[in-house]
């Protein structure tokens, strides 16, 4: 697969809009928003690693996978939505994104890859659902703002006992 980059340009002439098409690594510079075309079933790992200006990224359904480091150090990332077609994020795919505040894992979901959302230090809260039976070493580590982990009923079958160490002294662990 290859990426084809659709340039926007901004209002100071500067590319920030890409549409995603494959799997080799994006420009990081300039990279602001991120549209998903309908045929991509994975990113890549460090595909958008260190895309420090990244804000938005609009996701298809019909993505399976979020390789490793993906989307690690872009640190203007707030928020970030997963479609339901997802099934794997992989090893530290958004690892030290410290402005990420909110994410939403949707059913269907199965692995979260060790340290995924690692040194994630704005994350508040996060709702596991139900259909995840593994949760790597990690995934959670320094997560320092993370006060609520909602744990939907399941079949869990990994579960580390170090994933969520960082957090367990400081949050409210809801079973439901």
């Amino acid at each position: 697969m290859h990426i084809i980059v659709t340039k926007l340009m901004s209002s100071n002439n500067t590319p920030n809009v890409f549409q995603y098409t494959g799997s080799e690594t994006v420009p990081a510079k300039y990279v602001r928003v991120v549209h998903f075309d309908c045929s991509v079933v994975g990113v890549e790992a460090r595909t958008f690693r260190e895309c420090t200006k990244l804000k938005e990224v609009v996701l298809n359904e019909g993505l399976q996978t979020i390789g490793a480091g993906a989307f690690s150090r872009c640190q203007s990332l707030q928020s970030f939505a997963l479609p339901s077609t997802v099934i794997d994020i992989g090893w530290e795919a958004f690892y030290n994104c410290s402005n990420l505040r909110e994410v939403v894992l949707n059913k269907g979901l199965e692995k979260i890859g060790k340290g995924a959302f690692c040194r994630c230090s704005s994350l508040e809260s996060i709702t596991i659902p139900s259909s995840v039976i593994d949760i790597g070493h990690h995934a959670f580590w320094f997560c320092s703002s993370l006060r609520e982990v909602v744990l939907n009923e399941g079949t869990v079958t990994h579960y580390p006992q170090l994933s969520l160490r960082s957090v367990l002294l400081h949050f409210l662990c809801v079973v439901i």
